[in-house]
């Protein structure tokens, strides 16, 4: 093999590496030949000094398989529709992002990582795995000068409109740190083992159902939060125009915030605290578990509140300043505490078992 064939292969395996590294180690390995070169071998010998390309490929992108899948050609928009596996031994943190495109979460069913994704001219995806983290980011290019704006790519000969977007799919039989990010696409699906979930979109919305997770935290600018069957230790959600809805969620601790937005939850579950805060939107809150420490605040919305247990189990708090209050009579040796304070809006706090 000589350099030019040598120089060749490294660069097609080196395809889903970060573009930087892959040029920082081709430009090392041309180098390294033409130095042993200088030292007196032929060109097939200072390639063949230079070792194994599988080699060098694996100490760049990591230890583990990542395959590329031929894909299938979508011939109206000239794409092609791919699948990335990835060996899920070692994996211990999974980070996807996106800069328009949705997110979808999925249970792989052959105990794969599989990151699937569409890909044209304009627009591909990175997809690697080193130190036991997967990183999946896109690459929006062109030849000249190119200009990423939201869903279009200005480059040197015009605009081109793309779609794009990422479905992650992974085994249950691992558990990883899993951070998920779009600037103005959704996020949606389940996620059935995590050690962590952070989910974090600029404007879009984010719906998940059957999520089991160590830590969780979904965060979106504008966009509504839509969570059903959530099972985690701390669950912390915020939106600051769109509303929060959730339902059949259990958690020791919960952090609900929205700045404009409505909070409603439905079956909720809590072994510890509850904190709920919004400006301007109504609260209405439905507990399944006995609470033992709860504050809900809203400067002019309504809050309807429903305590699991008895109202000699709860110490209840409240005031509203030019609002109608109606809560239970306040046990003040009770051991669970709540606290629920709105400005101008109406307050119904009430106790079933």
């Amino acid at each position: 093999m000589n350099k030019k064939e040598f120089i060749e292969e490294l660069c097609k395996k080196l395809r889903l590496a970060p573009a930087e590294e892959a040029e920082k180690t081709v430009n090392y390995y041309s180098e390294a030949i033409d130095d042993r070169i200088e030292d007196g071998m032929t060109e097939e010998e200072a390639v063949a000094a230079i070792g194994n390309i599988d080699d060098i490929v694996r100490e760049v992108i990591g230890d583990a398989e990542v395959r590329e899948n031929e894909g299938t050609w979508d011939s109206d928009d000239k794409s092609v529709r791919k699948n990335y596996v990835v060996d899920p031994e070692g994996v211990t943190a999974v980070n996807a992002a996106e800069t328009s495109g949705d997110i979808e979460l999925a249970r792989s069913t052959d105990g794969k990582i599989h990151v699937r994704v569409t890909e044209n001219k304009f627009v591909s995806y990175s997809v690697t795995k080193s130190a036991g983290t997967v990183t999946v980011a896109k690459k929006t290019q062109r030849g000249g000068f190119r200009l990423n704006l939201g869903i279009l790519t200005i480059s040197g000969d015009g605009i081109f409109s793309h779609a794009s977007g990422i479905r992650l799919e992974l085994p249950d039989t691992i558990a990883p740190n899993i951070t998920v990010k779009t600037g103005s696409g959704d996020i949606r699906g389940t996620v059935t083992a995590a050690q962590s979930l952070a989910c974090g979109s600029g404007s879009g919305d984010i719906s998940l159902s059957s999520v089991a997770a160590g830590r969780t935290e979904l965060s979106t600018a504008s966009g509504d939060v839509d969570g059903v069957d959530i099972t985690t230790n701390d669950l912390s959600v915020s939106t600051v125009s769109g509303d929060i809805e959730l339902k059949r969620v259990a958690a020791i601790g919960l952090k609900l915030k929205s700045v404009s937005g409505e909070i409603s939850g439905k079956e909720i579950y809590s072994d510890d605290k509850l904190i709920v805060n919004t400006v301007s939107g109504d609260v209405d809150i439905e507990m399944a578990s006995p609470l033992k420490v709860g504050t809900v605040e809203s400067t002019s919305g309504d809050i309807t509140l429903l305590l699991y247990g008895r109202d000699e189990d709860y110490s209840v708090s409240v005031r509203s300043i030019s609002g109608e209050v109606s809560a239970p009579s306040n046990n003040e040796e009770a051991q669970n505490a709540v606290r629920v304070r709105t400005a101008s809006g109406d307050i119904d706090v009430s106790c079933e078992v």
